[in-house]
């Protein structure tokens, strides 16, 4: 044999084990994936129920005052929830703006409050998970101030009916 010959028959040999004698390579390898894992968020909602006055004003003046009793619905859950439930002052519109410094407007609970639920400082609070009607109170004064008159408050609208409470979680 010449040394052509020898040196491609070499060659083809040493492909042939390289390639794995013509087959492909194998290995082997398995997945598994972990049971139960599984991340189920809580929920948090809050609705309201139609309200009443305590009295029905139909024009108010300086002096008045009344209060609009109603339920708000709360549902709170996951396990290390926390949260509070407060009046958000900037949905009650004023006209004209000016007026807003004449009215005062205040939350309390309107009876006694279902369990896990508090209240202190303007707002209720909560912490774990909770399903109850809070039975909310909001005062309304419209302030009398024989020194200074406030005239700009006549034919004034407050649109209490767009007073919106906001449940808010906080962190744990």
């Amino acid at each position: 044999m010449n040394k052509f010959v020898k040196g491609s028959v070499a060659a083809g040999v040493a492909t042939l084990l390289l390639l794995g004698g013509g087959g492909s390579l194998a290995y082997w390898n398995d997945q598994a994936g972990l049971t139960g894992a599984q991340i189920e968020a809580g929920t948090l909602s809050l609705t309201t129920s139609a309200g009443a006055w305590t009295h029905d004003i139909a024009r108010w003046v300086p002096g008045d005052t009344d209060t609009y009793t109603a339920n708000l619905d709360l549902t709170a859950t996951g396990d290390h929830m926390k949260g509070q439930v407060t009046v958000d002052k900037s949905s009650i519109a004023f006209a004209p703006a000016s007026v807003a410094n004449q009215f005062t407007i205040t939350v309390s609970p309107a009876g006694a409050l279902p369990a896990g639920v508090t209240f202190s400082n303007g707002a209720f609070a909560f912490a774990g998970p909770v399903t109850a009607s809070i039975p909310v109170k909001v005062m309304v004064a419209f302030a009398y101030d024989a020194a200074a008159p406030q005239n700009d408050s006549q034919a004034a609208t407050v649109a209490l009916a767009d007073i919106a409470f906001e449940a808010k979680q906080l962190a744990p």
